[in-house]
């Protein structure tokens, strides 16, 4: 009778486990979490978000000081009125955290004031814009290759036109 039990329980782990010239394919169980440490990393994934979420803020009270002062000192040197506008839209989508009033400003100031109504003000900003994205574009060129370079150099030249249409 113990034989029979003993070639039984040899059954089962040879079932479970192969023998040690083959490869082991042992079924692994996973160590579940228990509640403590379940709440522990909650806790600890939830103080990473909140240092994300303060960090930026923080970042937000300093840009949004800068700008401040930015605007006050443009007020004393004369500075384009339309700058000093978008550096006030900035600085409250900078403290309350909304952007798309600001990026909506933005372009309805270049539109339709400057492309539309040719103001100087509003001219200028739009010039700096297309300016400043023609520089990006020209610096992405000269690490491109193949059709990527046929289509940068596409994107300049209608920048350039841009900016030759700003300027009349």
């Amino acid at each position: 009778m113990s034989s029979g039990l003993f070639d039984y329980i040899q059954k089962q782990q040879a079932e479970k486990c192969p023998t040690p010239s083959e490869p082991q394919k042992c079924p692994v169980e996973t160590r579940r979490l228990t509640p403590y440490e379940i709440t522990q990393e909650e806790q600890k994934n939830a103080l990473e978000a909140a240092r994300a979420v303060y960090k930026s803020y923080q970042e937000n009270i300093l840009k949004a000081g800068t700008l401040q002062s930015e605007i006050l000192k443009g007020l004393h040197q004369g500075e384009n009125t339309a700058i000093l506008l978008l550096k006030a839209l900035e600085a409250i989508s900078c403290m309350t955290g909304e952007t798309v009033t600001y990026q909506v400003a933005k372009n309805t100031l270049m539109t339709v004031y400057g492309e539309v109504m040719r103001q100087l003000d509003s001219l200028e900003v739009a010039r700096a814009e297309v300016q400043k994205r023609l520089e990006c574009l020209e610096n992405v060129l000269k690490g491109a290759d193949g059709t990527e370079q046929e289509r940068i150099l596409q994107a300049i030249e209608a920048h350039k036109r841009k900016l030759e249409q700003l300027s009349e």
